[in-house]
């Protein structure tokens, strides 16, 4: 059953599993719901430690909609819904819109870490030709009202061809149920330049930050990525997950996995930041 919160006047909807007291908050894309990230809040791995979070973002799901929409809204949003809850230095885990949403909080919200996946960091100027495919769906996500060949087409490119009709069904539904004047005012503050430097954020933050991408994915070009440092970054790479533009629907065990990790690598740097240690280095005496 979902839960309401009243942020900005806002009737906001919302997922919780677990009761750990680490908290990790599931941000979705553009046109979809917090219900997408079913396969996650149900992992038995990770609820048993962590409280587990997943909205419906203003004009999508089951929430109220909005007269503007914009980067920096919905990541204002993001941080009082983690001020109201007391959600203290969560764990954001971002798709597409969601990863770029989690990304402009860092600076006022100070995440213990970001987990973003098909989500190209926004620079200034933008490089919108290289972040992404030349895909005719792709304008979809920026148009107000869709067809519905328009929306069933939309849907097959967030997904993997041997997607179960399940998850294109649900996709599909999510889509017919965001306001329509979303896709297109989100279109116009891009245009606008409403949005920070992504890329800046992503190559100079302290933050732990990971970032995942589909093989298969027919939206995100991964050739834009060779714009990011991954020296600092998880794993030190893009994470490639076999999947298409939702790897957590179309390949959740891997998915999955690959967030469990993250979210031990995020707790293991808070330990070594609490305790004032640091992880030995090469040729180090580690004995006692």
């Amino acid at each position: 059953m979902k839960r309401s919160i009243l942020i900005n006047g806002l009737s906001i909807k919302y997922q919780q599993n677990g009761i750990g007291p680490l908290a990790i908050i599931f941000i979705h894309g553009n046109s979809q719901s917090g219900a997408s990230f079913d396969k996650q809040l149900s992992d038995s791995e990770l609820f048993p430690l962590h409280t587990l979070y997943a909205l419906d973002l203003p004009g999508h799901g089951s929430s109220d909609s909005s007269k503007v929409y914009s980067l920096p809204f919905f990541a204002d949003i993001i941080t009082k819904f983690c001020q109201q809850l007391k959600l203290i230095n969560p764990i954001l885990v971002g798709h597409s819109l969601g990863g770029h949403i989690a990304i402009h909080t860092i600076e006022e919200l100070s995440p213990s870490g970001v987990f973003a996946f098909g989500t190209p960091p926004l620079s200034i100027p933008p490089k919108i030709e290289e972040m992404f495919l030349a895909n005719p769906s792709f304008s979809h996500l920026l148009t107000g009202t869709l067809s519905e060949e328009n929306i069933k087409a939309l849907a097959g490119e967030c997904h993997e061809k041997s997607a179960s009709q399940k998850d294109l069904q649900n996709t599909c539904q999510y889509i017919r149920a965001t306001d329509t004047d979303f896709r297109s005012k989100i279109s116009l503050s891009l245009q606008q330049g409403e949005f920070g430097d992504e890329l800046n954020t992503v190559n100079s933050s302290t933050t732990p930050i990971c970032l995942a991408h589909g093989t298969q994915d027919t939206l995100v070009n991964q050739a834009y990525f060779k714009y990011v440092k991954f020296d600092h970054l998880f794993n030190q790479r893009l994470n490639i997950i076999n999947s298409a533009h939702s790897p957590h629907l179309d390949n959740s065990v891997d998915f999955n996995t690959l967030l469990r990790d993250f979210v031990k690598y995020v707790r293991t740097q808070e330990t070594i930041k609490s305790d004032g240690a640091h992880p030995p280095t090469e040729g180090e005496d580690q004995s006692s």
